[in-house]
Order: structure tokens, then C-alpha cells, then sequence
């Protein structure tokens, strides 16, 4: 790819967080990322991928800046593919900001922009699209299946199928061009006969590809899964139970909870977001209230799962409850029929219309939440991805399979013409999912997501 005139400026960031730490790590890449060295006080020819220690010198200041290392990496063998210093020195405060004055006031630097590194990366074919993604993936990483599924990718398992596919399609249109444009060849008609069989091959691939992990892009947005139910049934409780810390306020108040709190957990290695609601009710003069309502109602339609909390010493209020919300309620729901330490066993049969599982418990003594626990991990299990096939882990990878999929539903019936034209839209959909072509507008979302040194 080529390269614009701000892509050949030289560049500089910070690739570790700001703040006090052991080493700080200083990127700088470009065609001039070498003459940094000299700047600093190293007068040598430096050697490629060697690790060297000396002194870094401020020679406006005509000081120190810090004892360190640094290491050379000489394009294209490095990160960006372009030339490539990185400075790791002391990582106090007080160094840092020395060094970033120093940096910002040569003329041939200028900072980073979020992502910008890895831009160039993508830019000097280092690795394409989907590989850039599962990087950032792996930095944002929580849990052990998200950094298992974001190193499959950036390892580039959906590269290599993607690419397969494309060029599978490009091969049988080449096939097709060339029957349309040469008829003087005499080219077989089994050409065009064959080319139509492997799209519909590759249509059958891509349809199983989507069907085979319908909900992967999960594992890196995390399962949203909200608690919900009536005033004071202990939903506070269970997020703080789940918490194992006291995160919401518990209080015998009927609308305590006003906000949607939140706490982020690794249950099953996916990660969990839990949402403690405000009680739903009828209606109250509150307005605040009323809103932290309006918010539940709001997170309740976007869930991925719903814990509904009862309170089975309150039966006439659970009752009202079931009637009044049972549109909420669906199999995607486990309700936790909470105070069952102090009624009778009987009480807590309560039918619950349409909840995946019910179960009795009791968030004073943790008496069923054992079981409720199993119940939880094993919705989430269903909600888990199948570790042996390439994941689709994010939303445009789907659409752009979906319209791939479509272009390749070809009727053999259709003049030549309209078959090329789905084989080259099938084409072009899966290169906008790895960057091979018309992605210009894709690349600054995508890179955006990075931080500044990356």
C-alpha cells in the first residue's frame, strides 16, 4: 500500500500507561526514528535488534534525562514495518515528562495518534483488518476465553479462511471473464459450469461459518445480564453477593436503588456484566425514581440474560408482579425466589410463567444459592462459543458474511454478465472485513479503538 505524507512523518508516544511503574516504554517510528539516538547523546551506528544501555541526554539542558536501554528495530522487520526505536527507561512521573518535552520540541517528531502505530502496520500489509482487531482485542482483554479467542484472531485464523474463500471466488470469476471476454478461445463451458458450483460451495461454507457461533461477539462485549424484579426482593443483595463486596446499598426503603449499577465478573471465562435495577412498580410519586425505572426498563431490552429476584415472604406482591411484567419474563430468565429461610417450602413453589429456572434461596443464610450459581453458569454455558472453529467477533464481519452470502445465492439460469457481478460483490464483502479493499472509511474506526503507543 502506499503511503500518504503525514504516514512518512515520524512519529512518537508513550506505549505504556502514564504514571508511576518500573520501566516506562517510549515508541518512536519513521524514516528518521534513528537520528532520535544520536539526539539523546548515542553517537554510534546503532545495531538492529540489540538491546543497549546508556545514558539519554537532554543537549538543550546540557543534563541527564535518565539511565536506560534501547533497542533498534530496522524496517520492514518491526512492528510497523517502517524503522523503529523504542526507549525503556525509568518509569517515574518526573522521566516521562523530560522525555516527551524533548521529543515534542525536534522538529522531525510529532505525536502519535490513537492507534497509529498499528495503522501503519495494517498500511505496510504487517498483518490485515481482522488481525488489527484481535490485537486491540487482546489489550482490552478481561477474561481467559477473551484473550484465547482475541490471540486466535490476531494469530490469524480468520485471515487465512477469509482469504481462502476470496480467492476461491476470484479464481472462478477470472474463469467466467474470460469465457465472456475471449470468446475466440474456445474456453470450455464446464468452466463457467464449475466456477457457479464452487460459489455455491463457498455459499454453503459461509452460511455454516455464521450459523456455527451465532453469538461470538459476546466474548469480547461480554454477556449483559440484568437483575430485575419489585421494590426491596433483594436484587442489592444478590449484586453484592455476586460481588463478594458491598457495591449497592441495601436498605429496608422500598426504591433505595435509583441508578443502574453495574459489576464486570469472569464467571465460565466469559465475561459478565451484571446490572442491579431499580424496583419496578406501577407507580410512584418519585421522580427520580421514575427515571432510575425508565433506565431499568432500558437495560432489561438489551440484556442477554435476566435474573428475576422475588420475594417469597411478599406473595402477594410477587404475584402482582408476574401479572403486571410478564411480558418481561421469557425463557431467557432465571428467577431467584429470594427470603426462603423464613417461609414455609410450600410458599416458594411460586409459579413462574415463562423463567428458564426457578429457584428458592435465601441471600441471608446463602441457603440455594449453590444451586442458583449452577443455574447461572450453565445459562451462561449456553451462551458459550465453540473453542474449534473461527469465531465471528464482531458485528461487521456478520453483515459483510451475510452480504457475501447473499451475492452467492447465484441462479446458473442468469446471463454471464449478472453472474460475475455477484461473484465480484461476494469478492468485495469479504476484502471490507480484512482490509483488502475499499475500507478507507472502516480504517479510522477501527484504529481509534487503540490506545496512543499501540
Amino acid at each position: 500500500m502506499q503511503f500518504t505524507a503525514v504516514q512518512n512523518q515520524t512519529i512518537y508516544a508513550l506505549a505504556t500507561p502514564y504514571g508511576k511503574s518500573g520501566v516506562a516504554v517510549l515508541r518512536i517510528s519513521g524514516p528518521m526514528a534513528v537520528k532520535i539516538l544520536a539526539d539523546l547523546g548515542y553517537e554510534r551506528v546503532p545495531t538492529p535488534r540489540s538491546t543497549v544501555y546508556c545514558k539519554f541526554i537532554d543537549r538543550a539542558a546540557n543534563e541527564i534525562i535518565d539511565h536506560g536501554l534501547f533497542i533498534y528495530f530496522q524496517g520492514p522487520h518491526s512492528f510497523t514495518g517502517e524503522d523503529v526505536v523504542e526507549l525503556h527507561v525509568h518509569g517515574g512521573i518526573a522521566v516521562i515528562k523530560h522525555f516527551m518535552k524533548v521529543l515534542g520540541n525536534l522538529p522531525y517528531l510529532r505525536p502519535a495518534e490513537a492507534g497509529e502505530f498499528s495503522k501503519r502496520a495494517f498500511l505496510n500489509d504487517k498483518f490485515d483488518l481482522t488481525m488489527a482487531e484481535g490485537l486491540v482485542d487482546l489489550i482490552n482483554a478481561e477474561t481467559e476465553v477473551q484473550k484465547k479467542v482475541a490471540l486466535r484472531q490476531y494469530g490469524g485464523v480468520l485471515e487465512r479462511l477469509y482469504d481462502s474463500w476470496r480467492n476461491q471466488i476470484l479464481q472462478g470469476l477470472a474463469r467466467i471473464e474470460a469465457y465472456i471476454d475471449f470468446p475466440e478461445e474456445d474456453i470450455p463451458e464446464e468452466e463457467v459450469i464449475a466456477a457457479v458450483k464452487a460459489a455455491h460451495s463457498i455459499a454453503e461454507d459461509v452460511a455454516k461459518h455464521l450459523h456455527s457461533n451465532p453469538t461470538a461477539e459476546l466474548i469480547a462485549e461480554g454477556l449483559h445480564i440484568a437483575i430485575f424484579g419489585p421494590p426491596n426482593a433483594g436484587k442489592s443483595s444478590l449484586l453484592n453477593w455476586l460481588a463478594s463486596k458491598e457495591v449497592a446499598i441495601v436498605s429496608d426503603i422500598p426504591g433505595t436503588t435509583r441508578d443502574v449499577l453495574q459489576v464486570r465478573l469472569e464467571l465460565n471465562g466469559m465475561l459478565a456484566i451484571f446490572y442491579d435495577t431499580a424496583g419496578l412498580r406501577e407507580s410512584t410519586e418519585d421522580s427520580i425514581e421514575q427515571k432510575g425505572i425508565t433506565k431499568a426498563l432500558a437495560v432489561l431490552a438489551g440484556a442477554d440474560l435476566k435474573i428475576l429476584v422475588l420475594d417469597s415472604a411478599n406473595q402477594q406482591q410477587a404475584q402482582e408482579f408476574l401479572v403486571t411484567h410478564q411480558s418481561i419474563i421469557d425463557d431467557n430468565t432465571i428467577c431467584l425466589l429470594n427470603k426462603s429461610d423464613i417461609v414455609l417450602s410450600s410458599q416458594n413453589l411460586l409459579a413462574v410463567p415463562n423463567a428458564r429456572n426457578v429457584v428458592a434461596a435465601s441471600l441471608t443464610t446463602n441457603q440455594g444459592l449453590e444451586q442458583f450459581m449452577s443455574l447461572l453458569q450453565s445459562a451462561i454455558g449456553d451462551n458459550h462459543y465453540q473453542a474449534d472453529v473461527p469465531l465471528i467477533t464482531k458485528a461487521r464481519y456478520r453483515k459483510a458474511l451475510q452480504d457475501c452470502y447473499s451475492a452467492l445465492l447465484i441462479d446458473a439460469t442468469q446471463p454471464l454478465d449478472l453472474i460475475a457481478e455477484g461473484m465480484r460483490d461476494a469478492a468485495w464483502h469479504i476484502g471490507s472485513i480484512t482490509g483488502k479493499i475499499g475500507v478507507e472509511e472502516v480504517l479510522d474506526v477501527v484504529f481509534s479503538t487503540f490506545c496512543i503507543g499501540k
